[in-house]
């Protein structure tokens, strides 16, 4: 075949046409190819800047501070409301309204007991304690024609005022007294039973102190100083001590409140057929002892320390222990507190005036023209307060 320029060159033109478009077509694909393979880099990065989670940022030593402070705050707050702040309840406005509410308002315990019959009931606040403590006096007599009597003590307290001690006896319990010393969180209590005796308790836990047995009927009784005993007691005159009806006559006896023993001597007073005794605190905490009789239409005093003295037998000077402007008598050591009138009842203590001393309300009839009064004599000097009179038709006797 012989060469031709013409289709020679056009072939080559040709060829390199389709050179031309393959290269083309090929730079389409690789274009294509390189775009798709960015595309999935760029999901692949999506993907894993969404799958994983950004590293923790660490807390500034002033935010560690803060949050430290709030954890603090928070336990101090739990704390304080449950154990700090008080519950809300009525504030007492004085101490005479204030009541403790850990006790219940009303309770009833039942005690079955045959024969049962309450001698008294005492009710007790202590120092330390906001709970009330009680004190129940009994007697139980199965046959009283053979004298079958005999008794007990039970105490109860607490905030749910449980039973909390019981203290059987052979007798029957008649009178409970008892005082707060100021040394002391417990009140001392001392007992009187129908059998001449006398016992003093702990009310806290129904301990017996000491028990002792008085010769003598026990007429009345009161503490004196810190837990020492004033007993008044009748005893028979005369040889034919059996009698019952020889007249008896009043003595009056110190008993110590640590071992039950007594102190000195039995005292006789020119006071005779004495009823009560009981005794207040006057200024300067000088104690002194009322001594009521009805067939001398009286009410002495006698000093706490002068009774000591004739206990002792140490009275060899004058008395010269005065209470107010009344002075005691110099061979005695009696007070004369009222006179021409008869006690009817146990003098009551009270502090009228609001001074701090106890003044002495007295119930009594006019020895001559039976007229009853009730009067108010000042603790402190024995000055006459306030002085009603009943007509006696209105008073149950």
């Amino acid at each position: 075949m012989k060469y031709s320029p013409i289709v020679n060159g056009q072939t080559q033109a040709s060829n390199h046409e389709d050179k031309r478009a393959a290269k083309t077509e090929m730079g389409i694909e690789a274009h294509l190819e390189e775009n798709s393979q960015t595309a999935n880099d760029k999901e692949d990065l999506f993907r894993e800047e969404k799958d994983e989670e950004p590293p923790a940022e660490k807390l500034s030593p002033l935010r560690r501070l803060a949050l430290v402070a709030s954890l603090l705050f928070c336990v101090f707050v739990i704390f304080a409301f449950a154990f700090l702040l008080p519950c809300h309840g009525v504030k007492c406005k004085g101490e005479g309204n204030c009541k403790p509410q850990s006790s219940p308002s009303t309770w009833t315990r039942n005690i079955n007991i045959f024969g049962f019959e309450p001698a008294f009931i005492k009710v007790f606040g202590l120092k330390n304690d906001l709970s009330t403590h009680i004190v129940l006096g009994y007697s139980v007599c199965q046959d009283r024609s053979k004298n079958g009597c005999s008794g007990g003590l039970v105490g109860y307290g607490g905030p749910n005022v449980e039973r909390l001690w019981s203290i059987p006896t052979n007798s029957t319990v008649l009178a409970i007294v008892c005082r707060h010393p100021a040394s002391s969180e417990y009140p001392i209590c001392v007992i009187s039973s129908n059998q001449s005796e006398l016992y003093q308790i702990s009310i806290h836990d129904g301990d017996l102190k000491w028990k002792v047995m008085v010769s003598g009927k026990i007429k009345s009784f009161d503490i004196i100083g810190s837990s020492d005993v004033v007993l008044l007691k009748g005893e028979l005159s005369g040889l034919s001590k059996r009698s019952l009806k020889q007249p008896r006559k009043e003595v009056i006896t110190i008993i110590s409140g640590e071992s039950g023993k007594m102190i000195g001597s039995s005292i006789s007073l020119s006071v005779s057929e004495i009823d009560h005794l009981i005794t207040t605190l006057a200024v300067n905490n000088t104690e002194f002892v009322l001594i009521c009789s009805r067939t001398q239409s009286s009410v002495v005093a006698i000093s706490v320390k002068d009774l000591y003295r004739k206990a002792r037998g140490t009275c060899n000077a004058t008395f010269v222990t005065k209470w107010g402007s009344h002075k005691p008598d110099p061979a005695t050591g009696l007070i004369e507190v009222l006179t021409n009138a008869v006690p009817l009842q146990k003098p009551v203590l009270v502090d009228l005036n609001s001074d701090a001393i106890k003044d002495i309300v007295i119930c009594g009839k006019g020895a001559e023209n039976e007229q009853i009064q009730v009067m108010a004599l000042n603790g402190v000097n024995l000055k006459l307060l306030w002085k009603v009179d009943l007509p006696s038709t209105s008073v149950d006797k």
